[in-house]
């Protein structure tokens, strides 16, 4: 068992050193759950954009059988007259 000459050994700022380690905690979790809701964004963006372009290309080729449809039926007019 020691012996304690001097009392019981004081504390050397431990409180000061447990307050900014919990910040750092807390703020990399934050950063953590941050960058995990910007990367869902990101993907749902990505989703929709894809589903934009998907409507879109449906749509262009639409527009060019119509496009045909209609110079069909113009030369088939000329060559009537």
């Amino acid at each position: 068992m020691d012996v304690v000459l001097f009392g019981p050994p004081r504390e050397t700022g431990t409180r000061w050193k447990d307050y900014i380690l919990v910040t750092l905690l807390l703020s990399a979790i934050i950063g953590c759950w941050y960058a995990y809701q910007q990367n869902k964004n990101a993907k749902r963006h990505l989703r929709r954009m894809a589903q934009d372009m998907e409507g879109l290309q449906k749509a262009e080729q639409s527009l060019q059988e119509m496009q045909k449809r209609i110079d069909d039926e113009e030369d088939w007019q000329t060559d009537r007259l």
